[in-house]
């Protein structure tokens, strides 16, 4: 097959160019902008997107170079967005700065590789000072600021957050999930919580939010190891035909048993995620009790080909996301020393679209809440990143490049709020691990572009 090989002048034209074309679409809809985007994505059937997103996840040029930067670039804004909940726009905005701005460095004779090592040493000076410049997280108050900027002071989805935060606590576990109703309510349940997350991200189920979400599942414990597809095949041998979703918690999967739990979660067989083993013994009696089933424990002598129905229980819901497992129970169990609170946010609306959209803004808003309250949060509006500023190097041939893209993110906004007269830079704060991500990943896609000698095709 033919390949297109392009040297660094045709590769960074073509990269600036696709950069730019990304950075005006997410520049509509940024900050405190509500607009719609109108993408058709097949023959005759026009959306209207509120979400940039999945806008952005339409786009495909005909330019194949253009193409391989903009999914490039897009990469790098969703890992911003998977690991903090948001920030998917300001990763791009940056990195199209940097980009525009490194070009003209290396015009003028800077070297790409130079360049590269010292806006890496220039963004470990602006993430300490942005830790330094960090608010801490503690109340209802704060986790509401989070929430408001998120969701774009959404009123609907800051008071559900509001009544699910009154429920259960500032750090209390919060689900969410859609309802046919017309209103959206907050419930009380019992649930687990697992500091624990997924062992692989093949196990997502919602791409949009890095989860894997599991609906009355059955589920399977172990302190063991799991190491061959035939003891993959034993677990699932005990589930009926009419089971779809399967939780494992093991000593850990090795690569033919992982291999073959991913390979049945890709033909859609049934919907398996597994999280590795609590090393507290006491946590993992209190789960099978929570989930009714029974460990096949080392000590107890059990063997992996020898199981039966007993050592699987069920739960009703389970979200698992990078670090941690939230459970909820069918039934209350009789002990309730392990047992934490959950709210549980059901989303309703008069649209499947109005439903969906709610959904995906609480959900962002709530892991922003708890990005925030690990490592605090900053202004918003872009003003951490001014106020970072003078954190940098003015000997560096990097300051020139990151003063232009750390201003970029505030002239934006303030347009913005000017046009529409939203008095959104109130009282707007963003989590501080936000910001320092968007800025990492955004200097790195850039930086590894402007670098690049040859692109093939």
């Amino acid at each position: 097959m033919a390949k297109k090989i392009a040297y660094k002048l045709e590769g960074r034209k073509k990269t600036s160019e696709a950069f730019s074309f990304l950075a005006k679409i997410v520049e509509v809809n940024y900050g405190p902008s509500k607009k719609k985007i109108l993408a058709n994505p097949s023959p005759n059937r026009p959306l209207i997107i509120e979400d940039v997103e999945e806008a952005l996840k339409l786009i495909q040029v005909q330019d194949k170079l253009e193409n391989t930067a903009i999914k490039s670039l897009l990469e790098a804004a969703l890992k911003t967005k998977s690991e903090t909940g948001g920030g998917l726009s300001t990763t791009i905005i940056l990195a199209q700065v940097i980009f525009e701005e490194g070009l003209k460095q290396i015009a003028l004779g800077t070297d790409s590789i130079q360049l590269k090592k010292e806006l890496d040493s220039q963004v470990l000076r602006i993430e300490k000072k942005l830790k330094e410049l960090a608010i801490p997280v503690k109340t209802k108050e704060d986790a509401l600021k989070i929430a408001k900027t998120v969701s774009k002071n959404n009123k609907k989805v800051t008071s559900l957050i509001s009544q699910a935060i009154d429920l259960v606590g500032e750090k209390g576990l919060i689900s969410v999930e859609k309802t046919n109703n017309c209103d959206s309510t907050v419930f009380l349940k019992e649930g687990f919580y697992l500091p624990r997350g997924y062992l692989s991200p093949y196990f997502i189920t919602d791409p949009k939010m890095m989860l894997s979400i599991l609906e009355t599942p059955r589920v399977f414990i172990t302190d063991k190891k799991l190491t061959t597809a035939q003891e993959i095949v034993a677990i699932l041998k005990l589930l009926p035909k009419k089971e779809s979703s399967l939780f494992i918690v093991a000593a850990g999967l090795e690569k033919e048993a992982l291999e073959t739990v991913v390979l049945n979660n890709v033909k859609r067989e049934f919907n398996i995620c597994a999280i590795k083993t609590l090393q507290e013994k006491e946590l993992l009696l209190d789960l099978a009790t929570f989930s009714g089933s029974t460990i096949c424990s080392s000590e107890a002598g059990d063997s992996l080909d020898k199981l039966d129905e007993k050592h699987l229980g069920r739960v009703k819901h389970i979200q698992v996301m990078s670090d941690r497992t939230m459970i909820i129970g069918e039934n209350e169990p009789e002990k309730k020393s392990f047992m934490r609170k959950v709210a549980l946010i059901k989303i309703g609306g008069k649209t499947q679209f109005e439903i969906t959209n709610e959904k995906i803004l609480i959900e962002k808003a709530l892991k922003a809440i708890y990005v925030a309250q690990q490592d605090g949060m900053v202004s918003g509006g872009g003003n951490g990143f001014i106020q970072a500023l003078n954190s940098l190097e003015r000997t560096s041939c990097a300051l020139n490049v990151l003063q232009k893209a750390l201003q970029r993110p505030s002239e934006i906004i303030s347009k913005l709020v000017r046009e529409s007269k939203n008095p959104y830079l109130d009282d707007v704060f963003d989590p501080v691990n936000m910001s320092v991500k968007a800025l990492q990943n955004a200097v790195s896609i850039a930086s590894l572009l402007l670098s690049a000698e040859v692109i093939v095709i």
